[in-house]
């Protein structure tokens, strides 16, 4: 146990290096596309005459992805394709034309409203994946405390363009 001071003590530090000792004695658990001690699998640590693996204690280093889950999302993009991909097509579908939200309902065989609702789930989805949230704007009025007039507009684009700031009023 810790000293209330924060020392530790004679048992503590005991504990620390038997504990120590047990992980070191422990065999290496192997990750799932490493190939088996002792195989004769080319490319593998093992199989080159003198050559030890490294140990670099559990878990992936910071930083690095996690191998089986980038695996099998290749595997099943590859099959299905992208979801991301598939969930813009969606999204872009132009839902107020004439017709389109009727034959989406017929072919989701549900409600226009239940179809609707399914295409804006979609949408809402999807769209941080391809536009990022924009940042705050926080406008008081004139008269309100802390307000002022604040001189902004936006471009064709949507862009905010910078105008000049106004010059204080004389009261």
């Amino acid at each position: 146990m810790a000293d209330p001071r924060g020392e530790k003590t004679a048992l503590d530090v005991a504990v620390a290096a038997a504990r120590q000792q047990e992980l070191a004695e422990q065999p290496r658990q192997l990750a799932l596309f490493d190939a088996a001690p002792g195989s004769t699998e080319s490319g593998s640590p093992a199989a080159e005459p003198g050559a030890t693996v490294a140990s670099r204690g559990p878990g992936r280093p910071p930083g690095a992805r996690n191998r089986r889950t980038d695996e099998a999302a290749r595997i099943y993009m590859s099959e299905f394709g992208d979801p991301l991909r598939r969930g813009i097509a969606i999204s872009a579908l132009p839902i107020l034309a004439p017709d389109v939200l009727e034959g989406l309902a017929r072919r989701l065989a549900c409600s226009k409203i239940e179809a609707a609702k399914w295409w804006a789930g979609i949408y809402a989805a999807t769209m941080p994946y391809v536009h990022t949230r924009l940042a705050m704007l926080e406008v008081k009025p004139a008269g309100s405390l802390g307000g002022e007039p604040v001189p902004f507009a936006f471009s064709e684009a949507g862009e905010i363009i910078e105008i000049a700031p106004a010059e204080p009023h004389d009261s």
